[in-house]
């Protein structure tokens, strides 16, 4: 008897909670949203940071909840922007020392966000082969590659995507455009002496872009060739009715 009250008020306190958290998920991505859409991000990433977390509680399978993740993503990605264009930074530091560089990156850039747009490869890299007669197949992982690339005559900076799992979702076979934020890591001189530099994004730090006020905002590009883009990343990301 008393496991048979414990489960039925657990069960009512299961439903309660489902109802609260799908009454806020509403109600926070409602004002969320249209907050977003105003450009006000500071309170979007606020009110959609609580419904993400209701959306957890009511379930991924919920659109809405899908919804409310991937635009509280975006609402920190434009929170975050960089401070200063790429290029003020790299023309003021790159041509000098390079600690100094790497200092100033780690200091103005690191854990900011920026917006790419460009066409990313996908490249299939098995493990090494192991020595042992019964070892399993070599394991296969996928690395990103994204021609964008920022140079003068004497410096070259290129971008190293690294470990990002969103990226699987998009199910690259050919090299495609896509229009994405990221958090920056870090700056990093390949050899001394011949100006080559990586800039690496953080580990799970991407995020593919799907609204497109932000961009209209911005003044992106006014050919309008990325609009059909974010119409595919929502679809990869499964946030369309």
């Amino acid at each position: 008897m008393l496991a048979v009250l414990a489960l039925t008020g657990w069960w009512t306190w299961d439903r309660y909670r489902y109802r609260l958290a799908k009454a806020e998920l509403t109600r926070s991505w409602r004002e969320g949203s249209a907050a977003f859409g105003k450009g006000d991000f500071a309170r979007a990433e606020a009110l959609l940071r609580n419904a993400d977390r209701a959306g957890q509680i009511v379930g991924r399978h919920v659109l809405l909840s899908r919804q409310a993740r991937q635009l509280h993503s975006e609402a920190q990605v434009w929170l975050s922007l960089c401070p200063r264009p790429l290029d003020d930074f790299f023309v003021e530091y790159l041509a000098g020392d390079p600690a100094a560089a790497v200092a100033a990156f780690d200091r103005e850039l690191a854990g900011r966000t920026l917006v790419f747009d460009g066409t990313l490869t996908r490249k299939l890299v098995r493990a090494p082969a192991s020595a042992k007669k019964d070892a399993p197949p070599r394991a296969t992982s996928s690395q990103y590659q994204i021609d964008w690339i920022w140079r003068t005559d004497a410096v070259e900076v290129r971008l190293v995507i690294g470990e990002q799992p969103v990226l699987a979702r998009l199910q690259l076979e050919e090299p495609h455009r896509v229009v994405f934020g990221a958090r920056l890591e870090k700056l990093a001189l390949v050899s001394p002496g011949d100006g080559q530099w990586q800039m690496r994004l953080v580990p799970s730090g991407v995020v593919l872009l799907t609204a497109a006020t932000p961009l209209e905002q911005a003044h992106w590009p006014g050919d309008d060739t990325w609009r059909p883009i974010l119409d595919e990343q929502r679809i990869a990301l499964e946030i369309i009715p």
